[in-house]
């Protein structure tokens, strides 16, 4: 039995999903706890108000 190249591309695709689907229920919640950002700038200037900007909530 010969597959066509759209068969064969289909079955890749849907054989993908079904890999990814699986894992992505097996993980953890995304962080599962607290993150910590370390900006080696003092506090006041431009880097730290970028940090700030970028760890807001």
């Amino acid at each position: 039995m010969l597959l066509t190249r759209r068969e064969a591309i289909c079955g890749f695709g849907g054989g993908l999903a079904l890999l990814s689907g699986s894992r992505a229920l097996a993980e953890a919640a995304y962080p599962s706890r607290t993150i910590k950002m370390i900006l080696p700038y003092p506090a006041g200037g431009t880097t730290d108000f970028l940090g700030r900007l970028v760890a807001s909530p």
